[in-house]
């Protein structure tokens, strides 16, 4: 068994990345959030379902669907939602979303955006099912936690990341203005990024 794989089930066994969202990062992002109670939420990359759940629950949203491309962790985040009545898990890939334009009230991206090669266009599918003046909300590493002096190279033997195709934070927020959204809210941390940005009100060509 490779690195990474050791490392996923060791994370999976110990998750500590969901403690250290619950109790840093996603009160952050709730705070900055402006998504009003009974809004449609959708959320990329929900992996097991931990911060689906906690959202769901926290927002009071009309209806929250969580989506991961892996099928098995699609299963696994139904088997542990307590059927809640207004969280939907679905299998689905950010890149080509099976949802109409202008869906969704708010989107939340969670330590996804790292691992595509093609995380332009998942930018893009973002955009085109959120409404005007909706919001996203994300957390996400940039190649600036890979490139670090020490603990970068560490990382870069844990982790299999397309680091080829990996944005640095500039790049990224550059595309998202670009790409019409407007920032409202972003951290300072140079090796982690938490913000959030809204959709325009008036339409803006894709480059």
């Amino acid at each position: 068994m490779n690195t990474p794989a050791i490392v996923a089930q060791v994370l999976d066994k110990i998750p500590i990345h969901y403690w250290t969202r619950r109790i840093f990062d996603l009160p952050i992002l709730l705070k900055w959030s402006r998504i009003p109670r009974g809004a449609s939420i959708l959320e990329v990359g929900c992996n097991k379902g931990e911060t689906a759940r906690y959202l769901s629950a926290k927002l009071k949203c009309l209806n929250y669907i969580a989506i991961d491309i892996d099928p098995q962790r699609v299963a696994r985040a139904e088997s542990e939602a307590d059927n809640p009545t207004n969280l939907i898990f679905q299998r689905a890939d950010v890149c080509k979303l099976p949802f109409e334009d202008e869906s969704f009230d708010a989107v939340i991206m969670i330590d996804l955006l790292h691992h595509l090669e093609d995380w332009r266009k998942a930018i893009r599918e973002v955009h085109r099912v959120l409404k005007y003046g909706g919001v996203l909300l994300m957390r996400d590493y940039s190649i600036e936690t890979f490139t670090m002096p020490g603990m970068g190279f560490v990382l870069q033997q844990l982790f299999n990341h397309p680091y080829h195709h990996m944005y640095d934070q500039i790049e990224l927020l550059t595309y998202l203005r670009k790409n019409g959204f407007v920032m409202t809210h972003q951290n300072d941390m140079p090796w982690l990024l938490i913000f959030s940005a809204v959709k325009k009100l008036a339409g803006k060509k894709h480059h």
